[in-house]
């Protein structure tokens, strides 16, 4: 099984995730982008190959790809469940890279760590308070776009017999 860890750099987490992998489980490690794997890496030996890491980013789908979801999932007979419609998880440098490639503009990238943005999310949150303007960031997004934990869509894709579209070429066709 696959599973995502947070915080796998650290004391607990890289020990969570050598224990996964002595489990024989593949793990997903979520990498802040001032943070290294190399010391798990290297603990894990012979494992490491089924060390996953990413490094912060965001869950993208194609929008047809969600109406697909929608379309099949009404037919007569399937009774009321529910599907998840999660995509690819897309790293935030391959995003940009996307962006720039796709858009001919070059955007300026500034490194975070994960609580710096967040913070930066709790300050938004206060400022729209304050003057009744929606920042666009408030909190709850900062952690989620930096929490980066995948989402497993293989059921909604097995039972609905779908196949998603690669996320970097959906957000490029925006561009077309």
């Amino acid at each position: 099984m696959k599973i995502a860890v947070t915080g796998g750099t650290g004391y607990v987490g890289a020990h969570t995730a050598l224990a996964l992998l002595a489990d024989g489980h593949t793990v997903r490690l979520l990498v802040l982008p001032t943070e290294t794997p190399d010391a798990l890496l290297a603990a894990a030996a012979g494992e490491a190959a089924r060390i996953e890491p990413v490094v912060g980013g965001m869950q993208m789908i194609d929008v047809r790809d969600v109406a697909a979801v929608h379309a099949a999932a009404m037919h007569p007979g399937r009774g009321p469940r529910r599907y998840v419609c999660g995509g690819e998880l897309v790293e935030f440098n391959q995003l940009n890279d996307v962006l720039e490639h796709s858009s001919g503009r070059r955007i300026r990238r500034i490194p975070l760590s994960g609580s710096a943005f967040r913070m930066i999310g709790r300050i938004a949150d206060v400022i729209g308070r304050l003057t009744h303007l929606s920042p666009g960031l408030g909190y709850e997004a900062a952690w989620l776009l930096t929490s980066a934990t995948p989402t497993d869509d293989s059921r909604t894709r097995d039972e609905l017999g779908l196949t998603w579209r690669p996320a970097r070429a959906a957000l490029a066709a925006t561009f077309a």
